[in-house]
This record gives C-alpha cells, structure tokens and sequence, in this order.
C-alpha cells in the first residue's frame, strides 16, 4: 500500500506527535485523545490507520464513529492517503456475508460503521468474534454504557490491538475495566496548539447578539401552539423534553412547525405511537367542548385545534424572525467587487429550506447543507462554496460530521445553541487550525430567548473558547 505523501505532510507537528507515542507504546494499551473540535482529530485518525496499516499489512482496523456522516467523511479521507478501507451499512455488511468464504472482516484493510450499526446484535456478533489489530472510537464519552457491550466483546478476542478512544475536553472515559493501567491520556488545548500553528497570534471571536420581537399574530399562534403541546408523553420527563423540542421548532420556521404538526396529526389519525402520548389527556372545554370518551377518541377531537394552527401558519404574512436575519445580512454586506463567507447555522432541515427560498430571492450565491444530502453533491456544494463565496446554510448537525469552513467571516446562529458545549464545538468547524482572521458570531432570538442569563452564558464561553 502505497502512502500518500502529500497527505502526510499536511499532519500539523502536534499531530506528528501524537502519532509517534501511539506507536512507540507496546501491548494492549488505550490511548485517548482529548481535543476540542477544530484541531484536525479525524485527519490525524486517518493519518493513525495509514501508518498502522503500512506497519502491519495484514491488520484489520475497526473504526466506530457516531454518525453516518461522520462515517463517508473518514471513508474520504483514508481513500485520500491510498487506505483500502469500507463503509459498513447493512447492504454492505450481507454483501461481505455473502462474497466469503471465512471471516468477512478481510485483512489489510479498515472497516468503518456507525455506533448505532455496530451494536445491531447480529452485527456485534461478528465483530466481537472478530482479531482486530486496531480499533478507534471517535466521540466516545457514551462507551462506559450503551457501548459497553462492543467494548467487552472487542478487547477479549483482541488483547493485542492498538485502541483509540477520541474524547471533548470536558469529558471523561472510565477504561480501567479493560485495560487496568494501560491507559495514555494526550490532550490538545487551543490555547497551545493555536498560537504555534497561527505564528503567535491569538484568534478573535466577536460576538453580537441580535433581539427581535414577535408581532401580535405571531404571539397568538405561539400560545395556540403552547397549548398542543399538552399532547404530550406520559412521563414527566418526556414531556418536559417533548415540549422543549416542539417550541424550539415552532421559534425556528413557520415550515418547521408546520412539519412537526402535520406529523403529530398524522400520527393521531392514523393510531401511529398514540402509546406514547398521554392517557390522561384531558382536553379544554375551549377547545372540544364536553368529551367524553377514551384517550384515543380524546386525542382525535384534538385534531381539528392542529389543522387550525396549520392554517393559521399558512395565512401568517410576517415573520419577524426572517425580517431580522435579511436587516442583518444587509449589515453584513460586501463592497460589489468582494467577496463574503457567511454562514448561517439551523438545528432543522425544514428551516434551511425555508431559508434557502427566502434568500434566493435577494442573493444569487445562496448554497445548502444538511445532513440528507447525498455525500457527494455535500462535497461539490462546498467546494462552490469555497470557490465562490456567497451565503451558506447548514445544519447543525452536518457541522459536526467533519465540515470545517475556516473561510467563513461571519456566523449566524438562526436558532440558538441549546448549550455551551454545542456552541463550542460548532464555532471549533470555524476556527480551525491556521486561521489568522477574526471570526464575528451573531445569535438571533426573541426576547424571551436571549435574557441576561443566557447571554452571559454565550460570553463566557466565547471567552474560554482559546483557554480549552
């Protein structure tokens, strides 16, 4: 197998460092890597099971990473080093099955497949009984329970392999189980990584925070929707959850919302998971008048109440939200000859849609990316992007399937981080390694989101961002 060269001197000196422990330690010994995103971690992974395989040409590395999206993007860059590596779905995996005629897990080669994947139990069947030479676990702070299954199974049939555990700062990861004292913990702080990479200088974030106000019609639908909420899990947990998620969409887009109801509609008529709603669901004399029958025929008599809320979204000729992102990006706005790398960041798909037909209206460079893109036409829009410039909208999630874009000037939060350590990892996409500009994030909520508390909290994590 053939190294790519090229590829391997982009690896930073810490990386290089890194990657020369890893190999120096002999015997079953875990290795976690502690990094804040944005720090090149799958790059160096790749650059790992390179070098691993290049040393034992007949190993067979497990590679287990969180998200699919995650899964074609280290498929990528291990065929971009020369690495004979394959993305394990379940089409691919009864295809292995079927092509052999012994083990389907091949030697000289890497084999990726989704936590989620690796624990179906046929699957964790198969790979437990499996010899691996080497194993990697990217974000791997749930592996102390759900995974703990895989982990069992993999380390008594591979007592020699070479394991990496990837980590947040924040986190921690109990191994002793496993591996006794043999644990090495290497942790990349931004704080001494960044200034050796960006020759001394430190980056600047500048945060601004953007408050509008619903109009009357919009305040009148968000109660109406506070009150579908009511149809909710049973349990007090869930229902608090539930309710949270269903009022972020409704904040996010009227096409968010109006997703979210026509499915919860739907799923009323049509008797899909009425299991999960609650039983003791009393409806409003308001609303349905006396009812009295059983929870399934109680939550049918709610329907009508969803499809007035439709409507009601349907005929909404403001959105006040939308009004302050475009006053924002004429803020934004470049001199006719420059070029702009904005970006601007939805937790819904629904939203980016919405966006997307907005904007395009106003903006001819306006590009999308979310997580069901296909794989490649996510690369060709971001490499226009890259070459053009323009307005990108994306998802949360697909930021965090590898998508950095140091280019970007200005960033957007359209619907706000639901936590600093999200807030973190998503600005880590942005302030990657070499980047010498300063970044400008700008949060847009209402006034009931953005109070002095939370803003604080934004603050501080900003402040701390070149500290982790």
């Amino acid at each position: 197998m053939m190294r790519n060269e090229h590829g391997k001197s982009m690896l930073r000196p810490y990386q290089g460092r890194f990657l020369a422990n890893f190999f120096a330690s002999s015997g079953l010994v875990a290795h976690i890597l502690k990094a804040s995103s944005g720090l090149g971690i799958h790059t160096t992974v790749a650059h790992l099971v390179c070098e691993l395989l290049e040393r034992e040409p007949d190993s067979r590395v497990l590679i287990i990473v969180p998200r699919i999206g995650i899964q074609h993007q280290m498929h990528s860059l291990l065929n971009r080093l020369g690495v004979h590596s394959t993305a394990v779905d379940r089409y691919k995996f009864r295809e292995l099955q079927k092509d052999s005629d012994g083990s389907i897990w091949s030697k000289g080669s890497a084999y990726i497949l989704s936590v989620q994947f690796a624990l179906k139990p046929d699957v964790l069947e198969s790979i437990t009984a499996t010899e691996w030479n080497g194993f990697v676990m990217l974000d791997a702070q749930a592996a102390a329970q759900s995974r703990m299954p895989l982990l069992l199974g993999l380390f008594k049939n591979s007592r020699d392999a070479r394991a990496l555990f990837t980590l947040d700062p924040a986190d921690e990861l109990d191994l002793s189980a496993f591996f006794e004292a043999n644990v090495k913990v290497t942790e990349w702080r931004r704080s001494e990584v960044l200034p050796l990479v960006n020759q001394g200088q430190t980056l600047s974030i500048f945060l601004e925070v953007f408050k509008f106000e619903y109009a009357v019609d919009e305040a009148l639908l968000l109660e109406a929707l506070r009150q579908i909420s009511l149809v909710l899990p049973q349990s007090e947990v869930e229902r608090r959850a539930y309710k949270i998620r269903f009022l972020q969409r409704a904040m996010s887009s009227p096409l968010a919302i109006e997703q979210e109801l026509r499915k919860l509609r739907n799923e009323i008529v049509h008797g899909i998971n009425v299991d999960n709603f609650s039983k003791h669901f009393e409806p409003t004399q308001e609303n349905l008048g006396d009812v009295d029958c059983d929870s399934s025929a109680r939550l049918m008599a709610f329907v009508p109440a969803i499809e007035n809320v439709v409507n009601e979204l349907s005929c909404l000729r403001i959105d006040s939200k939308l009004r302050a992102l475009l006053e924002m990006l004429h803020d934004s706005e470049q001199p006719s000859n420059a070029k702009m790398w904005l970006c601007i960041i939805s937790d819904y798909r629904a939203t980016v849609f919405y966006l997307e037909a907005q904007l395009n209206e106003l903006w001819h460079s306006v590009y999308t990316v979310h997580g069901g893109m296909p794989s490649f036409d996510r690369q060709q829009t971001v490499l226009q992007f890259r070459k053009s410039g323009g307005i990108l909208i994306v998802t949360r999630s697909a930021l965090t399937e590898g998508l950095s874009f140091p280019e970007v000037g200005t960033v957007i939060f359209y619907d706000l981080p639901g936590s600093p350590k999200t807030f973190d990892n998503v600005l880590g996409r942005f302030c990657t390694y070499g980047r010498l500009e300063p970044l400008t994030v700008k949060l847009l909520g209402s006034q009931l989101e953005l109070d002095e508390r939370t803003i604080e909290s934004f603050e501080r994590t900003v402040h701390r961002f070149g500290e982790q």
